[in-house]
């Protein structure tokens, strides 16, 4: 994972940041348009956004995790259920008998 964050863009690494550190949790277009750095005045936030998040989808999907897009409102970090059955299986391991 650490090879993948230092391979992004810096706007990419940035919002992935983001989402990495509020993992499950939701996060508005306006909070993740503010990782964004836009070199130009005229290109709008919320489609480099899109953009973005597009891009990074498909690099997390080997770590189990998937970039939720909420309708209207912004994006969540999501493990999926390989990574959910596989914490669960560990956690199952660790129980004292």
């Amino acid at each position: 994972m650490a090879r993948l964050c230092a391979s992004l863009p810096t706007n990419t690494h940035s919002c992935l940041l983001r989402l990495l550190q509020h993992s499950e949790r939701h996060l508005s277009f306006a909070v993740l348009e503010q990782c964004l750095f836009l070199r130009s005045l005229n290109c709008n936030p919320r489609s480099a956004l899109i953009r973005h998040m597009r891009r990074i989808r498909p690099k997390l999907w080997p770590f189990g995790l998937d970039i939720l897009s909420i309708t209207g409102y912004g994006y969540m970090l999501h493990a999926t259920r390989q990574e959910l059955a596989t914490a669960q299986a560990l956690e199952t391991v660790n129980l004292p008998a």
